[in-house]
């Protein structure tokens, strides 16, 4: 799959610009803070029908206007599709792809797959849990739309377990029938989740060993495993071991939402252990392992965006990386402040390279 044009109106500080993109490789170049950044997120906007970083949509219509638009066609398996997207202060989003509309915006997620790099997905090494089981959650969602209504149904009995527990701890009482009812809806929505889970990580581990070889050159360890509660025990039994804990506690200690997916380097924690390098490094084989997966399971390659690559790494994992994403991904957009990098990282494909100059939100292409 890839991106054949792209127009926006009033998005973020791109006031209008009109794009058309005819090569694999898509570079947009210029000083920090014109707006490169802004150019992918529109794409990611189009792709999934939101933004990569805010999850505001009013938040991405230009200071002092009242509507954005984003419209592109996209070209997989050799038919064209035209996307428009359009976000206007009061109204419902409008999505349509072809002309017709959703019916459900969810309907789009996954429809024009994009995975982006960002110098944010760094949370992914640096932060705690919460970011790396929302990284499963979001790719599993991608080409299972089961998995991300029992997911919904999972938080929302979560949060009233939560919420009992908590006025049991206050009052000194609990209505029995009612806490058990939640934990019927907890342990029947994890008997989906966990096991899908479990198969994308299954999934995920040889694209992400044979990657993380290639991007540091074989001179590191880096390492996944998940870890889950449940590994132990179905929920219901984990339930019924330590209820009175947990009304004692007055929140919910186990289940889903306590997965861990571990990142590790040489054997050691990664956040505590790797530098900034072989962090970066890290969430890069993850989001391309990410992309590996999707595509085996729906037949779809991704769309690949790499915001500020050059960012921490060394110049050869530059290379590698970007040679491997050549191999993987119909089409890649990268930015960066110096065209020169770009062009000496990726000197044996000048031919596959476009170039966009990016200033205060004007965009040309050279």
């Amino acid at each position: 799959m890839y991106l054949r044009q792209l127009s926006i109106t009033q998005f973020k500080n791109h006031r209008a610009a009109e794009l058309d993109f005819d090569r694999k490789v898509i570079c947009f170049y210029g000083l920090n803070g014109v707006g490169k950044t802004n150019l992918l997120d529109a794409i990611h906007y189009l792709s999934t029908g939101k933004g990569a970083f805010s999850p505001g949509d009013n938040q991405h219509i230009t200071f002092g206007e009242q509507f954005f638009g984003i419209q592109g066609t996209f070209i997989w398996g050799g038919e064209q599709y035209q996307v428009r997207c359009a976000v206007a202060n009061g109204r419902k989003k409008v999505l349509k792809v072809n002309g017709a509309e959703y019916e459900r915006l969810s309907g789009h997620y996954g429809r024009f797959p994009v995975v982006m790099v960002s110098p944010q997905d760094m949370a992914l090494a640096t932060e705690g849990h919460e970011e790396r089981r929302r990284f499963m959650d979001s790719t599993i969602s991608l080409y299972d739309p089961i998995y991300l209504s029992n997911l919904a149904r999972y938080n929302q009995a979560l949060g009233q377990r939560n919420s009992l527990l908590k006025a049991a701890k206050d009052d000194k009482k609990i209505d029995l029938d009612l806490l058990m009812a939640y934990e019927q809806h907890l342990s029947s929505t994890s008997r989906y989740l966990f096991p899908a889970r479990k198969a994308f990580v299954d999934q995920l581990l040889p694209h992400f060993n044979r990657l993380a070889n290639n991007i540091t050159g074989d001179r590191e360890t880096l390492e996944i495993s998940y870890d889950s509660q449940l590994h132990q025990a179905p929920l219901t039994e984990l339930f019924d071991r330590f209820r009175d804990r947990e009304l004692v506690m007055g929140r919910t200690e186990y289940g889903l939402h306590k997965d861990k997916l571990q990142l590790m380097i040489g054997g050691m924690p990664l956040t505590k252990y790797g530098s900034q390098g072989q962090q970066k490094s890290h969430v890069i084989a993850l989001k391309l392992s990410q992309a590996a997966v999707v595509e085996v399971i729906t037949g779809k390659k991704s769309m690949l965006l790499l915001d500020d690559l050059f960012d921490r790494l060394d110049p050869g994992r530059v290379e590698r990386v970007l040679g491997l994403s050549m191999t993987m991904f119909e089409q890649l957009c990268v930015t960066n402040t110096q065209k020169s990098a770009v062009e000496r990282a990726l000197k044996g494909h000048a031919d596959s390279v476009q170039y966009f100059s990016v200033d205060l939100g004007a965009v040309s292409k050279d």
